[in-house]
């Protein structure tokens, strides 16, 4: 499936021309063994990715902006689980 997130790199995907700005965004999968994250491999801290979604994702973003810090650690225990 193809994103919105903000991060997009231009290069037009399997949907025409109309694709971007889109991304296809990789399963978190073995995401513990990743010390680069995101396509472009510019962030190390999972919490930096996180914040780095805009578009499409601004909503969530803006939820997990909200949350507290022990709230936002679980979520990167989780995310260090995978």
């Amino acid at each position: 499936m193809l994103h919105d997130v903000g991060t997009g790199d231009f290069i037009v995907q399997n949907g025409g021309i109309g694709t971007l700005t889109l991304m296809r965004t990789a399963p978190l999968w073995g995401m513990r063994t990743r010390n680069r994250l995101m396509h472009d491999g510019e962030n190390i801290l999972r919490n930096d990715a996180i914040l780095r979604h805009t578009n499409q994702a601004e909503n969530v973003i803006e939820n997990y902006i909200n949350l507290s810090t022990n709230q936002k650690n679980q979520i990167i225990t989780f995310l260090n689980s995978l």
